[in-house]
């Protein structure tokens, strides 16, 4: 992705929470310590977890694509597959850039954040779903999203 579309786009794909949204949150989840390297989602899995960064950073990445210069996320920064509560494994990466901390979500509390608390859903549904597959469509890999989502219907 050039820099410049992605400076476009950075806002659209990965909102920042503020301090009082990451607040709301903090039932929902548990603190979880990270280190460099580390990886905290692969392609494949099937339980869904929201990471929300606190401290540190993470990098997202979509397998079978080109390189993709993407900035890594900071502290209010979210990253998850939305698409795992339909039940359907994800398709990317989650490793983390930078040691630090961040609130784990597991797929149940999600749920129950995207039921409850329309504004974070409304963020959440539209950093993760909309603005995303709009960005990824965007980059030629259309076809690897086509065919996993004629695979999941």
């Amino acid at each position: 992705m050039s820099n410049d579309l992605y400076e476009k786009r950075r806002e659209q794909m990965f909102p920042r929470l503020t301090k009082a949204q990451v607040a709301r949150l903090e039932p929902y989840g548990h603190h979880r310590a990270t280190t460099a390297g580390e990886i905290l989602m692969e392609p494949g899995e099937h339980e869904a977890k929201m990471f929300v960064v606190l401290s540190g950073s993470l990098v997202v990445e979509i397998p079978g694509t080109e390189e993709i210069n993407l900035q890594p996320l900071g502290a209010g920064d979210f990253a998850g597959e939305m698409s795992t509560l339909r039940g359907v494994p994800g398709f990317a990466f989650i490793h983390v850039k930078e040691a630090g901390e961040v609130l784990v979500i597991r797929d149940s509390e999600l749920r129950l954040i995207v039921q409850t608390d329309a504004e974070i859903s409304v963020i959440f549904m539209r950093g993760q779903v909309v603005a995303k597959r709009s960005a990824f469509l965007s980059l030629s890999i259309s076809n690897c999203l086509r065919v996993s989502i004629s695979a999941r219907s």
